[in-house]
Protein backbone atom coordinates (compact mmCIF):
# COMPACT_ATOMS: atom_id res chain seq x y z
CA UNK A 1 0.00 0.00 0.00
CA UNK A 2 1.25 3.46 -1.35
CA UNK A 3 0.68 6.22 1.31
CA UNK A 4 2.04 10.01 1.20
CA UNK A 5 1.22 13.64 2.57
CA UNK A 6 1.73 16.40 1.00
CA UNK A 7 4.68 17.17 3.56
CA UNK A 8 6.16 14.13 2.92
CA UNK A 9 7.51 11.90 -0.29
CA UNK A 10 5.31 8.51 -1.01
CA UNK A 11 5.69 5.60 1.09
CA UNK A 12 5.59 1.99 0.93
CA UNK A 13 3.77 0.62 3.97
CA UNK A 14 3.78 -3.07 4.37
CA UNK A 15 2.27 -5.60 6.86
CA UNK A 16 5.02 -6.38 9.62
CA UNK A 17 4.62 -8.36 12.98
CA UNK A 18 0.78 -7.67 12.64
CA UNK A 19 1.39 -3.69 12.44
CA UNK A 20 1.09 -1.44 9.46
CA UNK A 21 4.42 0.47 9.02
CA UNK A 22 6.20 2.62 6.41
CA UNK A 23 8.72 0.11 4.79
CA UNK A 24 11.45 1.31 2.53
CA UNK A 25 11.82 1.80 -1.80
CA UNK A 26 15.47 -0.44 -1.28
CA UNK A 27 13.39 -3.41 0.75
CA UNK A 28 11.02 -3.50 -2.16
CA UNK A 29 12.94 -3.18 -4.97
CA UNK A 30 15.27 -6.04 -3.63
CA UNK A 31 12.08 -8.10 -2.91
CA UNK A 32 11.19 -7.77 -6.13
CA UNK A 33 14.96 -8.06 -7.78
CA UNK A 34 15.04 -11.15 -5.83
CA UNK A 35 11.75 -12.58 -7.31
CA UNK A 36 12.78 -12.03 -10.60
CA UNK A 37 16.57 -14.15 -10.63
CA UNK A 38 15.04 -16.59 -8.72
CA UNK A 39 16.43 -16.10 -5.21
CA UNK A 40 13.67 -17.57 -3.10
CA UNK A 41 15.85 -17.57 0.09
CA UNK A 42 16.73 -13.87 -0.41
CA UNK A 43 13.70 -13.29 -1.05
CA UNK A 44 11.74 -15.02 1.74
CA UNK A 45 14.43 -13.28 4.07
CA UNK A 46 13.29 -9.54 2.75
CA UNK A 47 9.49 -10.46 3.24
CA UNK A 48 10.23 -10.70 7.34
CA UNK A 49 10.06 -12.85 10.53
CA UNK A 50 6.56 -13.28 10.37
CA UNK A 51 6.26 -14.49 7.23
CA UNK A 52 9.18 -17.01 7.31
CA UNK A 53 7.45 -18.18 10.22
CA UNK A 54 3.64 -19.04 8.59
CA UNK A 55 5.75 -20.33 5.66
CA UNK A 56 7.53 -22.80 7.77
CA UNK A 57 4.23 -23.33 9.21
CA UNK A 58 2.60 -24.60 5.33
CA UNK A 59 5.77 -26.47 4.63
CA UNK A 60 5.52 -28.89 7.60
CA UNK A 61 1.39 -28.97 7.68
CA UNK A 62 1.91 -30.24 3.95
CA UNK A 63 4.16 -32.97 4.70
CA UNK A 64 1.81 -34.54 7.12
CA UNK A 65 0.48 -37.86 6.12
CA UNK A 66 -2.63 -39.72 7.35
CA UNK A 67 -2.10 -42.69 9.46
CA UNK A 68 -2.46 -45.98 7.60
CA UNK A 69 -5.62 -46.88 9.24
CA UNK A 70 -7.12 -43.79 8.08
CA UNK A 71 -8.95 -45.71 5.01
CA UNK A 72 -10.59 -48.46 4.80
CA UNK A 73 -10.45 -50.82 2.47
CA UNK A 74 -11.65 -49.30 -1.04
CA UNK A 75 -9.26 -46.32 0.02
CA UNK A 76 -11.81 -44.02 1.39
CA UNK A 77 -10.66 -41.83 3.93
CA UNK A 78 -13.25 -42.03 7.48
CA UNK A 79 -15.08 -39.42 8.56
CA UNK A 80 -14.51 -38.22 12.25
CA UNK A 81 -16.96 -34.82 13.45
CA UNK A 82 -15.49 -33.10 16.17
CA UNK A 83 -17.68 -30.21 17.79
CA UNK A 84 -16.33 -27.57 19.49
CA UNK A 85 -17.91 -25.49 21.87
CA UNK A 86 -20.38 -25.21 25.49
CA UNK A 87 -23.48 -27.62 25.14
CA UNK A 88 -26.89 -26.08 25.24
Amino acid sequence: MIYCTTASCPCLAALITSKLLPSGKLSIIDFFQAMANKEWDKAVELRGKSFVRNLETYKMLTRLQPPAGSFDAEGKGKVCNVMLGKEN
